[in-house]
């Protein structure tokens, strides 16, 4: 790709990976990012996309529109790797990443990312990864060192939906206002380790975890001052909760060395 700055990378990152390369890199920008108008398909001969700590932004074309920045499609390789881009502040695309396949999807050192898949029944991997809107549809979801983010100015705003899939995450650290992680429709949800700041409050009333006909077993570590209740279970039209003084108390959190719900 040219390295001159542009408006719309789009068109010149498609035309890359529409080159029949399998592995892209983007060259280092020092004073610009890789700002995009238009969605970006991953297919073809593509296996790797390493973006070399630059930042991507996305831009008007994206506003008003559900359109992500990259959206995953049938390939080549049955894996494909992106990693190592830094989505600076001020997007205005929702989800940065779609999932419209099955087949697997790594997604590492990457920050201020969306996620949602259109396709069920695939595999995705997050590794040091920062972000809101991580939603989950009947997929198999490996994350490690993950850090949800959700926008208290965004009425749509929320962290982590698994809905009818199998979730795993070891360590998880979250600073946003809204639910950490609501499990529905028979999905199924385990936490080792999480840390839950009240940096921006809480909203009145939000649950750290949602349980909706599904399953959680949780380990974790939540500040004073931002979730009460802990749990809230929804199971056969039937509604209860976990909150603070239901668990072991400390002087300034609340340790959750193992809850399960369902």
């Amino acid at each position: 790709m040219a390295e001159e700055a542009k408006k719309d990378w789009s068109p010149a990152i498609q035309a890359a990976i529409d080159s029949g390369a399998t592995t892209l890199y983007f060259p280092r920008l020092e004073k610009e990012n890789y700002e995009m108008q238009d969605t970006v398909v991953v297919r073809g001969s593509v296996r790797r996309i390493i973006g070399m700590e630059n930042g991507i932004v996305t831009g008007a074309g994206f506003a008003g529109t559900e359109k992500p920045a990259f959206r995953f499609e049938d390939g080549e390789s049955p894996v494909v790797v992106f990693e190592r881009f830094n989505n600076t502040y001020g997007n205005i695309a929702k989800y940065t990443f779609e999932q419209a396949t099955k087949r697997t999807l790594v997604l590492k050192n990457l920050a201020y990312s969306g996620y949602r898949n259109t396709v069920p029944g695939g595999k995705v991997f997050l590794e040091d990864f920062c972000g809101d809107r991580l939603d989950f549809d009947r997929q198999k979801v490996w994350a490690r060192q993950l850090n949800p983010e959700a926008k208290s100015d965004h009425a749509d705003s929320f962290n982590i939906r698994n809905r009818g899939g199998d979730l795993w995450i070891l360590n998880l650290k979250t600073e946003g206002p809204r639910s950490v992680v609501e499990t529905s429709a028979g999905g199924r949800t385990e936490v080792l380790g999480g840390y839950f700041y009240p940096s921006r409050g809480s909203d009145k009333g939000a649950a750290a975890f949602e349980v909706k006909d599904g399953k959680l077993s949780a380990s974790y570590t939540n500040q004073h001052g931002i979730f009460e209740p802990q749990v809230r279970v929804t199971a056969g039209g039937k509604t209860s909760q976990a909150g603070r003084v239901d668990v072991p108390p400390r002087k300034y959190a609340t340790k959750v060395p193992l809850i399960t719900a369902e």
